[in-house]
């Protein structure tokens, strides 16, 4: 089974000045990925190589993860079942939404493999950009929006910033849930696919702190999964009134993933 993905770059015109390079409103790039339940693709003629999940950007995106260490022989040899055609639907049938949101510095597409493996079970995910803290950004105009020079300077015991990062999360995937409700009631491409009563969200490291944070602040969300959250950054008391199911998947064992659990 292929996997169709729409990328969207939306603004929330309500907040500025997150990062100092930012203006004319918070930005938020968004995947969207659709499960190919009807056969529509054709994975010979359709599938994106690894590195096109970056376009149009895939040269400053190849030249900053060489940056870091990345084997690029490896990955220019890596191929994904996705499909950035338009997404086409005979049934209209609904499906259960799972919000992504990457660790600190991460690109939200770079878990692309989890991401279709869970498409292919027949859900909708949506991964959400961080823009400015992400290492780059890659919008669909072409703009490569690079880390904020802030970013660099904070350290893992910087609680207020990290807190901060998260509350800024945790907007930017509140204006999305929006912006899929918008879609489903007036996009007559997508109309009633999203199944709004089938929210949940899956976080990685700072992602997974956001992720446990709209768990008691969103009552949309209706179960998350934690991978390797940064439980650093919270006090047991602060959990003990949430009520949606929480899977924690960590490195080694720690106090509060045993209080939760």
């Amino acid at each position: 089974m292929g996997v169709f993905r729409k990328v969207e770059l939306l603004k929330d015109y309500t907040r500025t000045e997150t990062f100092q390079e930012e203006s004319e409103g918070r930005k938020i790039v968004i995947s969207i990925y659709y499960p190919d339940t009807e056969g529509v693709l054709n994975k010979n003629a359709s599938a994106m190589k690894y590195m096109e999940l970056f376009g149009p950007c895939q040269q400053q995106a190849r030249e900053l993860l060489k940056d870091i260490g990345m084997n690029m022989e490896i990955i220019n040899t890596l191929s994904t079942s996705i499909s950035d055609r338009t997404f086409q639907s005979k049934s209209k049938r609904s499906y259960p939404v799972i919000i992504y949101s990457p660790a600190l510095g991460l690109d939200r597409d770079m878990y692309i493999y989890n991401i279709e493996a869970l498409a292919k079970q027949g859900f909708i995910v949506v991964t959400v950009s961080a823009a400015y803290e992400a290492m780059f950004t890659v919008c669909p105009s072409g703009e490569f929006i690079n880390q904020s020079e802030a970013m660099r300077q904070i350290k893992a015991a910087d609680y207020t910033d990290l807190h901060n990062l998260i509350s800024i999360r945790k907007k930017d995937i509140q204006y999305v849930l929006d912006h899929l409700s918008t879609l489903n009631s007036m996009d007559k491409d997508v109309m009633g696919l999203f199944d709004m009563n089938k929210i949940g969200i899956i976080g990685h490291s700072i992602g997974g702190a956001t992720a446990l944070d709209l768990t008691m602040e969103d009552d949309r969300i209706k179960a998350a999964i934690l991978l390797d959250a940064s439980m650093h950054l919270y006090i047991e008391n602060e959990e003990k009134n949430n009520t949606v199911p929480l899977l924690v998947l960590r490195q080694k064992a720690f106090i509060i993933c045993q209080f939760l659990l």
